[in-house]
């Protein structure tokens, strides 16, 4: 119908990012700087805090299973569990990262850079794969329902669909994949 459910009060300046988690019990809002989180159903008292100041600007956020990833201006990942209002981990893209997806089991997330670089990674581990550069910034990336193919958008008109061939070793390194 296009009627809200819910309304979140947010301390930010406008939302410039928001994800749901896998479950759909979790909602993530953030303005650059700062992110909150809800527990939906909850209302004010399900606040969830999620991302500190002072750590550098949030670039992208995206949700990864039940947790979320959040991408920094310096080219810092981080791994929060928004129940706890932990960071559970850091990684580092090669640029400013500007797109994140996570994979649809939830056992990883793919990351674009500000470089046309990108990467996937698994939830516990390093990246396990780096997709050849793409022209321009990486504006937008996107899995699959399946996880077999990597929505890849930068510079220009163009969005790229990969497919990862059976015997292609990225595919091996696809977050949730059989090899």
């Amino acid at each position: 119908s296009g009627e809200p459910v819910a309304r979140f009060a947010l301390v930010v300046d406008g939302v410039a990012h928001a994800a749901f988690d896998a479950l759909g019990e979790r909602l993530l809002a953030g303005d650059g700087r700062r992110l909150r989180g809800w527990r939906l159903g909850a209302g004010a008292e399900g606040a969830l805090v999620v991302g500190r100041p002072g750590s550098g600007a949030i670039s992208a956020a995206s949700a990864v299973g039940e947790l979320f990833v959040l991408g920094r201006e310096r080219g810092g990942l981080e791994l929060w569990d928004p129940l706890l209002g932990l960071r559970l981990n850091w990684r580092t893209h090669e640029s400013t990262v500007r797109a994140l997806a996570g994979a649809p089991d939830g056992s990883g997330f793919a990351s674009g850079g500000q470089d046309g670089s990108v990467a996937l990674w698994r939830l516990r581990g390093d990246a396990v794969a780096r997709l050849p550069r793409h022209v321009g910034e990486v504006s937008a990336l996107a899995f699959s329902p399946d996880g077999l193919q990597l929505a890849v958008s930068s510079e220009g008109p163009d969005l790229d669909a990969l497919e990862l061939a059976e015997d292609s070793p990225l595919r091996a390194g696809l977050p949730g994949l059989p090899a």
